[in-house]
């Protein structure tokens, strides 16, 4: 972790309501994904009663301490500004104090894309323990808690299973490239996320999907904050492929002995319930 420091000063508010320092430490920080930091404040109210405090992130309201925040380990890749402010009972008006800045980035020499506090990687799985050639092709389909990759389109020499088995998927069984891993239901869920249609076209469609810290950034975003969710499809047995209007990728987590969770992206970011036995595309992450 890298840190940056810069001279640090006190913001003395004195306007009847309030004379105190509200300062938080002016340090400039560079996390990387899934690091947590902690952003200490001095409290020293010398003339005035009855302090309340607050923090903000990015303008907005975050829950903290009198004299400290928190930055989660959930951060998304982006640039957070935090400002405490205070002000006395009676008054209107909060007074900041200096601002304090945080940079989450992605892992440096990961290949990946940080958010909700994990690298998820910018290709589908192909073979197992392989990434597909480039982020746009479609990679192998999996059924669930199996490790046998099969073509995304076309004719292929399969049998209809039926997985009744009480479990998740089996970390045996993961098709991800060593160090990777497939995601959770409850990596789907910390996924704060700004997805953007950019098809579907006649055959298929894609998904872009993006740091909510973008979301006030025009189209297009920055690629190093993004990864392209593909392909609306999935695949229910030898001769049938669907592209569908939505992303199909499934998770480690069962529904029940023979369903499967799924991350869903049809706009918007949740989970369905899916038959174990067709098969899907695989998004893995990085710890």
């Amino acid at each position: 972790m890298k840190t940056t420091m810069s001279k640090q000063f006190l913001f003395l508010a004195a306007f009847g309501c309030i004379t105190a320092p509200v300062a938080a430490q002016t340090v400039d920080v560079t996390l990387q994904c899934g690091q947590s930091y902690t952003i200490n404040s001095t409290v020293a109210a010398t003339a005035a009663t009855g302090l309340t405090y607050r923090w903000l992130e990015n303008g907005s309201t975050v829950t903290g301490t009198a004299t400290s925040y928190t930055v989660p380990a959930t951060k998304s890749v982006g640039i957070y500004t935090y400002i405490r402010q205070a002000k006395t009972t009676g008054c209107t008006d909060w007074q900041n104090s200096n601002a304090f800045t945080v940079e989450v980035k992605n892992k440096e020499g990961i290949d990946g894309v940080c958010l909700g506090g994990l690298m998820w990687a910018k290709y589908n799985v192909d073979e197992p323990g392989t990434f597909a050639a480039t982020p746009e092709a479609l990679g192998k389909f999996y059924q669930f808690n199996r490790k046998i990759a099969y073509p995304a389109t076309g004719t292929c020499t399969w049998t209809i299973i039926e997985i009744d088995e009480n479990s998740d998927w089996l970390v045996d069984n993961n098709p991800c490239p060593e160090g990777w891993r497939m995601p959770s239901i409850q990596d789907v869920t910390n996924l704060r996320l700004n997805t953007i249609n950019a098809g579907p076209t006649a055959a298929h469609g894609t998904y872009r999907v993006c740091s909510s810290a973008l979301r006030a950034i025009p189209f297009p975003l920055d690629p190093s904050s993004c990864f392209s969710s593909l392909p609306f499809s999935y695949r229910t047995g030898s001769d049938t492929f669907a592209w569908g209007n939505r992303v199909h990728n499934w998770t480690t987590t069962q529904y029940s002995n023979t369903v499967g969770l799924a991350l869903l992206l049809d706009g918007r970011v949740t989970h369905f319930t899916w038959d174990k036995s067709s098969a899907m595309p695989i998004r893995c992450v990085h710890d």
